[in-house]
Order: C-alpha cells, then structure tokens, then sequence
C-alpha cells in the first residue's frame, strides 16, 4: 500500500510557447490524486499529466516506512 501519491504534469503556457513547466503536488490518498488528475487533463494548457505512487523517497513517507 502507498504513504502518498504524486500528481505530476507539465504544463505549456500561452506565453512560453516554447517552453513547458513542471509542477507535482503530493496527496495522501489516491483518490484525492485523482479527483485533481481529471481535472487537469480537461485543461487545454496541460500538455501531460501523471499519478505517481511513492516507492521510495528522501522527501516523503515510503511503503517500508
């Protein structure tokens, strides 16, 4: 069982059109992560989009913890 999720995209601004910006945000519960994940794949500037499981990680809480 996961400690958390990461939602994770990349973003293609109307005023960088050549550029893209990442962004994630953590989220205890799958759901949650997934309730903002369908949100940003119906935006027209997100060009990717992931949830991610933590398997192991220095900055959040990991399944052998």
């Amino acid at each position: 069982m996961s400690k958390g999720y990461l939602v994770v995209w990349c973003e293609k601004p109307d005023k960088y059109k050549d550029k893209l910006i990442d962004h994630y945000r953590y989220y205890a519960t799958e759901k949650n992560a997934q309730k903002v994940y369908d949100k940003l794949i119906k935006l027209n500037s997100v060009y990717s989009a992931s949830v991610c499981s933590i398997i192991k990680s220095t900055d959040y809480p990991t399944e052998t913890e």
